[in-house]
């Protein structure tokens, strides 16, 4: 097929190379030209949090030639942590597909004995360790953040989040001893083995983790209030034409009803859930109201 009937475009993500997401997206691609869809290739657009990479999508011309991936937060959590992000993820972008659900983990490392095995054991601990109340979250305006926020307010403990710009750093200084928690994206990183250097204590959302459901979520640990997921989505620009869209939803569908994006999901230990764009707006808006009310509710600042 040419270039010309099948033109390459643009995948833009705030985040860096070998991050989960850039790995979704660099499965995910070819398997929509493979059902005739157009060819995009993944840009790593990273800064401000991943705001550079969404602003840079917005602002591209509508002609469906630029396609952003984000993660939930970025378009639905920041918008209340920020005075102003600098577009409207609701006006300004329009819904491609959605790309799989996943809780975050919250992680220790090597450095945290191995009988803490659950949350009560690790307030103990990181009470009696002080110099290790930082709490790693892959960016500021991500779920982690919320987490952490959510944590100390409910337990009362003196935790605090240390940013990092994606997960690698964030894992290495896990290995490392520098750090002893993170909330973190599933990855083959870490392991639920109690032997495993970086394990899960818990996960943010209320319902088990499908792939491993022996880690007790932290709302049965006694954070009641804790229940978060995020998904990963593709959007394009709000004033895009659909007739420069048909090819690629066709392609999307056909897509996500394959063996290989199965495959994919379970490969990344993401939970397939297709949504229609309207909703995916209609999540958007809820997931909006609702951490717009929980930062207000926690008191965290927002950041000008």
């Amino acid at each position: 097929m040419s270039d010309a009937i099948n033109p390459t475009g643009r995948l833009l993500y705030g985040y860096p190379p070998g991050a989960s997401g850039s790995k979704l997206a660099n499965a995910l691609l070819p398997l929509v030209t493979a059902q005739g869809g157009p060819r995009y290739i993944l840009t790593n657009l990273e800064g401000r949090s991943t705001r550079t990479a969404s602003i840079a999508a917005v602002k591209a011309i509508p002609d469906g030639t630029v396609l952003l991936q984000a993660i939930s937060a970025s378009l639905t959590l920041m918008p209340s942590l920020h005075s102003d992000v600098g577009f409207d993820p609701l006006h300004d972008l329009k819904p491609i597909a959605s790309l799989g659900d996943f809780p975050y983990l919250m992680v220790v490392g090597p450095v945290v004995p191995k009988t803490v095995t659950n949350l009560a054991k690790y307030l103990v601990w990181v009470n009696d360790n002080p110099d290790f109340r930082s709490i790693g979250i892959s960016i500021n305006g991500s779920i982690g953040q919320l987490a952490v926020a959510a944590l100390a307010n409910s337990t009362g403990a003196s935790l605090s989040s240390v940013s990092y710009q994606g997960t690698e750093d964030l894992l290495n200084d896990l290995r490392s001893e520098t750090l002893a928690a993170a909330f973190v994206v599933p990855n083959p990183g870490i392991s639920p083995r109690l032997e495993a250097p970086i394990r899960p204590i818990g996960t943010t959302s209320a319902q088990r983790f499908t792939y491993w459901p022996e880690v007790v979520p932290l709302a049965e640990q006694g954070i009641s209030s804790m229940d978060l997921t995020a998904w990963f989505g593709w959007f394009t620009q709000g004033a895009t034409p659909e007739s420069a869209l048909t090819t690629l939803r066709t392609a999307v569908i056909r897509m996500q009803a394959s063996a290989q994006y199965s495959d994919v999901m379970k490969a990344l230990m993401l939970v397939a859930r297709p949504l229609t764009p309207e909703k995916m707006t209609a999540r958007m808006h809820e997931e909006f109201d609702r951490y717009r009310n929980a930062v207000e509710r926690l008191g965290i600042p927002k950041i000008e």
